[in-house]
Formats: structure tokens, sequence, C-alpha cells
């Protein structure tokens, strides 16, 4: 989807292939996030993942 993506956006604005190169890396790395989120949820560098049937904490407000 996003080599698609960027290949539409590189046709439409004339960057032929920046668009399609910023697209696709960003398709790679969200995949490999992802891929470390189901796999390894431990490793996972942004915080920690929900806990699965628990909903997010909400902060008080």
């Amino acid at each position: 989807m996003f080599a698609y993506g960027g290949q539409w956006l590189d046709a439409r604005y004339g960057t032929k292939p920046w668009l399609l190169l910023l697209c696709v890396g960003c398709g790679i790395t969200g995949g490999i996030l992802h891929m470390i989120w189901v796999v390894a949820p431990e490793l996972w560098p942004f915080g920690k993942p929900p806990k699965a049937g628990r909903p997010p904490d909400r902060p008080n407000s």
C-alpha cells in the first residue's frame, strides 16, 4: 500500500522517486515496529503496551 501511495504521490507532484522511497521506508518501519509489538512486547521502545483485554488507563481530568 505504501509503495502504491508513494508512486501516486510522485506522479501527482513530480517528485519521482523521493516520495516512493519515503513511503516504502515508513511501511518497513511500521512493519518492524508492529512485529516487535506482537512477538516481543517487552522490547517495545515506546513504553509498556496495554494488557490484553484491559482498556488503557485514562488520566484524571
